[in-house]
């Protein structure tokens, strides 16, 4: 998980943060195509890869993700046009 020159609040932020977003990506891709909101699905990743720069690890989460919701999140790439 990245570092932070703030002090952590919980001690796990970085992974609670990187699970939220993962939940939230999950979310978004399971619209209807007319309603997902892409750019910040995008933004979502880019954040994600921040908080866990191991594709390794956000895999990881993610399959864990799945494994709880039958969802599993595509983490590895942007899908707004123009990006």
């Amino acid at each position: 998980m990245s570092d932070s020159s703030k002090p952590s609040v919980t001690g796990r932020d970085d992974y609670l943060i990187a699970k939220a977003l993962l939940y939230a990506i999950t979310f978004i891709e399971s619209l209807p195509e007319q309603q997902r909101e892409l750019s910040d699905r995008d933004d979502m990743v880019a954040l994600l890869n921040h908080f866990v720069p191991a594709a390794v690890e956000r895999e990881e989460l993610a399959r864990n993700l799945e494994q709880r919701t039958g969802f599993l999140p595509d983490v590895t790439r942007s899908t707004s046009t123009g990006r």
